[in-house]
């Protein structure tokens, strides 16, 4: 591979990588946290796809696991607000953290 080749192969980072980056920064304490997030659909507005490629670039770098379409469960704060930070980015109409005090198995 020629010099302009591996200029290209580097690339710029991605919009994860740079919330990666920024999360070293942050406070983080461990525990269960759920990342609920929303985009307005009306209009049959599309969620960038993109979204999605930095999202699953987040969940193989950080302990977050997907529930369901638009819910995550993480085992930290800070993967919980990349989360946040990366559906904010793409205009989430909402976005809430909100920690597990107790899970329940029966009911």
């Amino acid at each position: 591979m020629g010099f302009h080749n591996n200029l290209i192969a580097m690339g710029r980072k991605s919009i994860a990588e740079h919330i990666l980056d920024d999360l070293k920064e942050d406070e983080d304490k461990e525990g269960l946290y759920l990342v609920l997030y929303d985009f307005d659909r009306t209009f049959n507005q599309v969620i960038p796809p993109k979204f999605f490629k930095n999202l699953n670039r987040l969940m193989e770098k950080l302990p977050v696991e997907r529930l369901q379409y638009s819910v995550l469960i993480s085992k930290s704060l800070n993967a919980a607000r990349a989360v946040m930070r990366l559906a904010k980015r793409y205009n989430a109409t909402s976005v809430c953290i909100y920690k597990v005090e107790e899970m329940l198995d029966e009911y």
